[in-house]
């Protein structure tokens, strides 16, 4: 016999869950769904076939490559003698062919002429070649070789106003002597060096000083002469210069003269305004049309 306690009883019926309301499913939405899981299963297969085929035609072209036989491999191979081959550097860097007999030649005749060989100093003292300043034998074998001038490094440092070198300009400006004149190694030597300034520029001129006064003394008749020269060639460029001035300043006047004289004609057109007279109506048409003084007229239709 099986004795119950009523409060455990109780207990027990007040502990009991009780599931929740589910919610109601029509049949179209229990359809739709059944639908929707029949297609995610046809695209998964889908998927899972293109992954087979593509696996296994990859497999089949290793397996072609690998099944090539190497004659065919040596066919497409081209050799390279290795020893023939020259290294371009990329195409950057170029090597210059080396010259040919006549280049070279060339080439070393215009070294020879850059380079000045000087004599030995004998030991007979007559027979030395000397500085004609101050007698001495160590001479500066440049202006010797270049300007035919026997003078030391000394004496050519002590002396600038005679042994100094001029520029092509100056002798120009200077002694007003002509490019053909300055261009003459006979008349006037002269040595060529690279412009220290702008060495991107053509080569200088220089002459010496005292060549140059000598030539240029014979040509004017003295240095008197050539101060009388350089005055009347300035005083020509000064009536240049004012007669340049003064054409452009009478330009500059009849310019100021018509622009005044076109101003003062646009000052005396000033505005016009319309003062039309009263309306004159057309019974016929029914339009009103009104003038003015000038001539302008218009004309009003009435719908």
């Amino acid at each position: 016999m099986v004795i119950i306690n009523d409060q455990q009883s109780l207990s027990s019926q007040t502990d009991v869950v009780h599931p929740p309301n589910k919610p109601f499913i029509t049949s179209e939405q229990i359809k739709r769904m059944e639908t929707n899981k029949l297609n995610a299963k046809r695209i998964l297969l889908e998927r899972q076939r293109l992954y087979r085929r593509r696996k296994d035609d990859k497999s089949q072209i290793s397996k072609g490559k690998n099944n090539k036989a190497f004659s065919n491999i040596s066919k497409n191979c081209i050799k390279y003698d290795l020893s023939k081959i020259k290294d371009y550097k990329g195409g950057y860097i170029v090597d210059k062919d080396p010259l040919d007999q006549s280049e070279k030649s060339g080439f070393n005749q215009d070294i020879k002429q850059d380079i000045i060989f000087e004599p030995a100093i004998s030991l007979d003292h007559s027979k030395n070649i000397k500085c004609k300043e101050c007698g001495s034998v160590e001479l500066d074998f440049q202006f010797l070789e270049i300007f035919n001038v026997n003078v030391c490094y000394k004496c050519k440092k002590a002396l600038p106003d005679k042994y100094s070198l001029l520029t092509k300009t100056e002798c120009k400006d200077d002694y007003l002597l002509t490019n053909s004149e300055l261009d003459d190694q006979e008349i006037l030597p002269h040595m060529r060096k690279c412009n220290p300034r702008k060495p991107e520029w053509s080569t200088m001129m220089l002459f010496l000083r005292y060549q140059v006064e000598e030539f240029a003394w014979k040509k004017w008749g003295g240095p008197e002469e050539l101060d009388k020269e350089w005055q009347r060639r300035l005083k020509e460029k000064e009536l240049k210069r004012d007669k340049k001035l003064e054409k452009k300043i009478q330009e500059l006047k009849k310019h100021t003269r018509t622009t005044q004289y076109i101003e003062r004609i646009k000052g005396k057109q000033t505005k016009h305004i319309h003062h039309f007279s009263i309306p004159i109506t057309d019974s016929s048409t029914g339009s009103t049309v009104k003038k003015c003084s000038c001539g302008f007229e218009t004309e009003e239709i009435l719908i």
